[in-house]
């Protein structure tokens, strides 16, 4: 919070409050109301990858990382490699192996990584444009409601938003002249980006020039 103004370290619970919200919103969404949609179809893919990596990790890790970065994988024929559909598949079948086969803890996992890229946004907008009220930004940035509600959940523009923010905080670190730390998030922000929604990279980019 320390590295916030003031003004809008209070408005970081409201963002977190409304993530939680619109995360449970989802899973009514998908569960209760629609019975289906991405994240269900995600939720029974990543957990049919999930159990794979239970069942023999060394044998199905690397083609689980495969199907992430789109390669030809022996586990293209669950959801079709080669696509950002796959990627998800991978990417959510990872976690919950991880998050031991918890569909919930995944689920919240990707919101959180979301709202982490959003408040990277802001920090760069608010370095880039100063003379913008801080609490005005941080709405227009964090808060937007058709925008959160979209990204809490695991959803290709979760992950998408989450890519953007590390590669916003890559920018910052760059014209603040640390290397390093720019080496390390621009590009796995660009490729958090190109794996799940490849054709935001171009109006990004573009904003780079």
């Amino acid at each position: 919070a320390p590295s916030y103004p003031r003004a809008v370290r209070s408005m970081l619970w409201l963002a977190l409050l409304e993530r939680v919200v619109c995360g449970i919103g989802q899973l009514v969404y998908s569960r209760v109301i629609t019975h289906g949609g991405d994240m269900m179809l995600y939720f029974y893919t990543g957990g049919i990858v999930a159990k794979l990596l239970d069942t023999n990790f060394g044998f199905y890790f690397p083609e689980a990382l495969k199907l992430l970065t789109q390669r030809p994988s022996l586990l293209d024929d669950l959801v079709g490699g080669g696509t950002n559909t796959g990627s998800m598949t991978a990417a959510s079948g990872l976690l919950m192996y991880f998050e031991g086969g918890s569909e919930l803890a995944c689920h919240f996992t990707v919101t959180g990584l979301a709202m982490l890229g959003s408040f990277s946004i802001f920090k760069a907008f608010q370095q880039s444009a100063p003379e913008i009220t801080p609490t005005r930004l941080f709405a227009a940035t964090v808060l937007l409601p058709s925008t959160v509600f979209w990204t809490s959940a695991l959803h290709k523009e979760s992950y998408a938003l989450a890519g953007i923010g590390l590669l916003f905080a890559g920018w910052r670190a760059f014209y603040a002249g640390k290397y390093v730390r720019f080496a390390l998030m621009a590009p796995l922000g660009l490729l958090g980006v190109y794996f799940f929604r490849a054709p935001v990279l171009a109006p990004i980019l573009l904003g780079f020039v």
